[in-house]
């Protein structure tokens, strides 16, 4: 059981360091693509008005 265990810690430490490497750009991207959109709003209802 405890080969298991060791066994799984790896894959799941390496899994875990791959998803930080990709959720900090990631977050970067979706605040970029928010900002992006309330751009787009404001402009569209600057054009509205």
């Amino acid at each position: 059981m405890d080969k298991v265990v060791k066994a799984m810690k790896k894959p799941c430490k390496m899994l875990l360091n791959y998803f930080k490497l990709f959720l900090i750009p990631l977050v970067f991207v979706f605040m970029l693509i928010a900002l992006i959109i309330k751009g787009v709003k404001k402009l569209i209802e600057k054009a509205t008005a």
